[in-house]
């Protein structure tokens, strides 16, 4: 009976044993994620966008001036101007001031390696773009607590600019394509970064609402890529778990003495 009871300690002791490896094992092995807020704004173009799609009726924006309208040596010279030969004038604005708001989540794959989302809105004077997007980043550089990060973006969004007047607005569905390179200041449950971004927005589509409220789909092109091409900085706060996991050590067999 003594003995029986020897041989149940020793197997539960050796049960526990394989039970806390196993513990310890997964906490070491434990991978890196976090989750927080992301501010930001577009720097380049000073004004955003570069232009509006030029398909646009009454292509005489405010800060274009006249240079359009009744152009003579244009291909329609009764561009933009009423039906008295005035010019007309369109009330959107390319964009000064902007901010962009995010939600920032990644978890961590291994030691350099996250994949993450995005989902933000920007927003400024009659201008607004909601978005979620996926990422990818990769640590290039780690020097003790601060991490070198670059990665890449790809998702959905919408952008509109609106005229003062309230009615006419042009809305543009679109998929961003963004990359971004930061520095990363990491604590053990918080982390802070600086970064730059740059990218555009591929747009599907141009939905024109004009000076009349009439709205048209045939002002854009899926090609016009330039016009959104943008960049600009970033701030990133996160809360998470930012302790690296600890790289796996491999084992060495013993040698016999001879």
């Amino acid at each position: 009976m003594h003995r029986t009871l020897k041989g149940a300690a020793a197997v539960a002791l050796v049960a526990a044993g394989l039970g806390v490896g196993e513990d310890a094992h997964a906490v070491e092995e434990a991978n890196m994620w976090g989750v927080g807020v992301r501010l930001g704004t577009i720097a380049v173009p000073g004004r955003f966008p570069l232009a509006f799609p030029s398909k646009i009726a009454n292509y005489n924006f405010l800060d274009d001036g006249e240079q359009q309208a009744g152009n003579e040596n244009g291909d329609d010279p009764k561009r933009d101007l009423d039906e008295n030969g005035d010019p007309l004038y369109s009330g959107l604005e390319r964009v000064l001031w902007d901010a962009q708001f995010a939600i920032d989540a990644f978890y961590g794959i291994d030691r350099d390696n996250r994949i993450g989302v995005l989902a933000g809105v920007g927003s400024g004077k009659g201008y607004n773009d909601l978005y979620f997007m996926l990422n990818y980043d990769r640590v290039l550089v780690t020097e003790s607590d601060i991490d070198i990060i670059a990665g890449a973006y790809l998702g959905v969004g919408q952008m509109s600019f609106r005229a003062a007047d309230g009615v006419e607005k042009l809305r543009v569905p679109h998929f961003p394509v963004r990359g971004h390179l930061m520095a990363q200041l990491r604590a053990k449950k918080t982390a802070y970064a600086l970064g730059i971004f740059g990218g555009t927005n591929v747009p599907s589509n141009h939905y024109y609402t004009d000076l009349d409220g009439l709205e048209r789909d045939d002002v854009g092109s899926p090609f016009n890529l330039a016009l959104y091409l943008h960049a600009g900085v970033e701030l990133t706060f996160q809360y998470g778990d930012f302790t690296p996991p600890k790289k796996k050590k491999g084992k060495k067999g013993k040698k016999g003495k001879k």
